[in-house]
């Protein structure tokens, strides 16, 4: 049974359009639904930006942008996006070189083609970074002082 996914018809009310013409084979909640997708064209701008402020030796700022916006093209349908966005804006203070806290703040902007529907998410999150040396375990006061190594 084939139901194109459209903005103007739900997938519920294919199912009964279908049940209505076709009597002798209805689809019944046990019924097995597949999903049929062909290549599809996307046309966008896409981009990504990562700013860090150092504040002073122990408190820094980090914001991280990872956006998409897609272009409307004639085979779109409602379960497309249109655009999404993550912001996600970090404070991190350093308690010593190998421990740190981060308070983090997410945002998720999305919305999709044809329907415009919106959707807004908002994360708060405390990560622990803490670096431990194994191989130095005989010296373990300087295991608080131990920084990672540079990349």
């Amino acid at each position: 049974m084939p139901c194109r996914l459209q903005a103007s018809i739900s997938l519920t009310n294919c199912i009964n359009n279908f049940n209505q013409a076709h009597p002798a084979t209805l689809v019944a909640n046990t019924s097995k639904v597949g999903v049929q997708r062909g290549p599809q064209d996307r046309y966008g701008a896409y981009w990504t930006m990562k700013v860090n402020v150092p504040i002073n030796d122990t408190v820094s700022y980090n914001f991280q942008e990872f956006s998409d916006y897609f272009f409307l093209v004639s085979a779109d349908n409602s379960a497309d996006a249109r655009f999404r966005h993550r912001l996600i804006h970090t404070l991190k203070f350093t308690v010593f070189p190998n421990l740190s806290f981060e308070p983090t703040y997410t945002l998720f902007f999305f919305e999709n083609k044809l329907d415009y529907n919106f959707l807004l998410q908002q994360q708060y999150s405390v990560k622990m970074n803490y670096s431990f040396n194994f191989s130095n375990r005989h010296e373990w006061k300087r295991q608080f002082k131990y920084k990672k190594p540079g990349t």
